[in-house]
């Protein structure tokens, strides 16, 4: 590992015994949307993201695979000095479950059968799926539910943010719970539950959207305010596909060109507030266009880029490090809902 600092770390080694992988995999498995798996059955997303979290953390990952004797992956983590501290512990408090009847959306047979019976186990009713399409026909059916607890990044045609709006049409009063091993709090009407979840937070946040629901508080929540209008501009068809999703899962109105000279376009018939653009981009780089727009104080902007940008970014512009995950999106985003909120313009905090 060429470019990795000097110091103690920590090393973590997960090793198997299959069928391994060959040196031109090897080269492209921590490639976003790279997968050897047939159409639909992966993302490609599982390693990316691994390495990201190791990356941004300070450390290093590394892979020892030969084909038809196994696979090791290496993580390295800088060593912290500091002394352990132990939290307080929390009061306990008795865990409140329901009667209603959730909708359970999981490609992960393993991890959609350990959360259903946590939630019978709650006193739900469970409804499973195990997809977004398979969801769908459940509930166009005629299956009633109270609640559509979903993965946010599935394989398949249909996203899980489609399915959430498609649900809301069948059943206007369902509540709706996300669930991401990269997502936080509930941001511009969309609650979110961060994996990996206790089972007395799963119960209190299940309560939560019920109750907001039982009591009428839709409204007062953000889902029926009118989302952020966001262009999103990339060039590779499967990450502007994939933004588009995270910001439509996030509460937002999203939509991708692929140039620099597609977004000007339709940013000149408005409508939009924010604009996230890629900075390698065919023809007009997304800096170049970023610089265009920095002057309109009701559009925020966010240059999106793999490499520090220092004084490159105009005054008042945004950046969003490449890998992203959805935590860091929707911070972002609830940036510039609480400018435009607070000022009646978008700009910078």
């Amino acid at each position: 590992m060429p470019d990795a600092l000097a110091g103690d770390y920590v090393l973590l080694a997960v090793a198997d015994n299959g069928a391994g992988m060959p040196p031109d995999v090897q080269e492209r498995v921590f490639e976003p949307f790279f997968t050897t798996k047939p159409e639909g059955e992966g993302t490609g997303l599982g390693l990316a993201m691994a390495y990201g979290f190791v990356r941004q953390s300070g450390g290093h990952i590394a892979i020892d695979s030969t084909v038809g004797a196994g696979t090791t992956m290496r993580l390295f983590f800088p060593r912290a000095s500091a002394p352990e501290t132990v939290p307080a512990a929390e009061p306990s408090h008795a865990l409140v479950g329901g009667s209603e009847t959730v909708l359970l959306v999981e490609d992960d047979a393993a991890v959609r059968d350990t959360v259903a019976a946590m939630l019978r186990g709650l006193g739900y009713t469970v409804a499973e799926a195990s997809g977004p399409a398979a969801a769908l026909a459940l509930l166009q059916g005629g299956t009633r539910v109270d609640l559509l607890f979903t993965d946010v990044v599935m394989p398949g045609a249909l996203s899980a943010a489609a399915l959430a709006h498609a649900a809301r049409d069948l059943l206007p009063r369902i509540g709706v719970l996300f669930t991401s091993g990269y997502s936080q709090d509930a941001v511009a009407g969309a609650h979110l539950l961060s994996k990996p979840y206790r089972r007395d937070e799963l119960a209190r946040k299940l309560r939560q959207v019920l109750d907001e629901r039982d009591a009428g508080d839709a409204a007062d929540a953000g889902i029926n305010a009118a989302p952020l209008a966001v262009l999103v501009v990339e060039d590779n068809d499967d990450l502007r596909d994939m933004t588009c999703e995270m910001i439509a899962a996030l509460g937002g109105r999203a939509t991708g060109v692929a140039s620099a000279e597609a977004a000007l376009d339709a940013l000149a018939a408005g409508g939009y507030d924010a604009v996230f653009t890629d900075v390698q981009l065919p023809g007009i780089s997304g800096l170049e266009l970023a610089h265009r727009l920095a002057d309109d104080p009701l559009l925020a902007i966010v240059v999106v880029s793999g490499r520090a940008l220092g004084d490159d970014v105009p005054p008042g512009v945004r950046t969003l490090a490449k890998p992203y995950r959805i935590d860091v999106m929707e911070e972002i985003l609830a940036q510039i809902r609480a400018a435009r909120g607070a000022d009646g313009e978008l700009g910078e905090d």
